[in-house]
């Protein structure tokens, strides 16, 4: 996600060109992606719930499920997974001295992909919107911070597995959204795009008789 105005995140692609290796999941067979995570001991059980919750929900409604591991779980490297990291700080390298990013996904040359997040981004996010949304409540906002975090992480985790650093006109995998917009829990345009849908439905099948050519998805514009 990109940063423009009050708004929110960033991606970072250091190297691309991963493949999607799927692993068959216990949850009514879907394909299931392994995230591996990590999360900052100052981040409120209660937003990590939300977090969790709202990243899985946005990829179930796609025929994805998630699979949360701990960092530490070995599993075979056949399996499609993203480690994630929810950190308290972490500052843009390519804007020092302004707003942080909420979320940014790192492909290292060599070694696994990486979802960086930051909580102090949403929590500058979620107060930001505070007097205008009308709320107070820590519990409430708690529950908001996860929503920042779990939006953000299904977006990218949108650019994992459609392999792209490009950016839809609408939809998840927007490269801008309003603070307002990405704190309402009523808000339901956090799905992917048709486009990014069919490409990722056509590359869902384990069967390799029926697998379509490996062609990195991108937007065309």
């Amino acid at each position: 996600m990109c940063r423009s105005g009050n708004v929110i995140c960033a991606c970072l692609s250091l190297a691309v060109g991963s493949s999607i290796a799927w692993a068959q999941g216990e949850v009514a067979g879907r394909p299931t992606l392994e995230v591996l995570l990590t999360a900052a001991t100052s981040l409120p059980e209660t937003a990590r719930a939300s977090m969790m919750t709202e990243a899985a929900t946005i990829w179930r409604n796609q025929g994805v499920a998630i699979e949360w591991l701990p960092a530490t779980a070995q599993r075979p490297v056949s399996h499609n997974r993203l480690r994630v990291l929810v950190v308290e700080r972490k500052q843009s390298a390519a804007h020092p001295g302004e707003p942080f990013t909420v979320g940014e996904l790192l492909r290292p040359l060599n070694g696994h992909p990486v979802a960086m997040m930051s909580i102090e981004s949403a929590q500058r996010l979620v107060a930001s919107v505070r007097g205008r949304a009308g709320y107070e409540l820590v519990a409430v906002d708690q529950r908001r911070l996860g929503l920042v975090l779990g939006r953000a992480l299904a977006h990218e985790i949108g650019h994992y597995l459609l392999d792209t650093h490009t950016h839809a006109r609408q939809g998840l995998m927007r490269p801008q959204f309003n603070a307002l917009e990405f704190t309402d829990r009523r808000d339901e345009t956090f799905a992917l795009d048709r486009a990014a849908s069919a490409w990722l439905r056509s590359h869902l099948d384990p069967d390799p008789a029926f697998a379509p050519p490996d062609v990195r998805f991108a937007y065309a514009h």
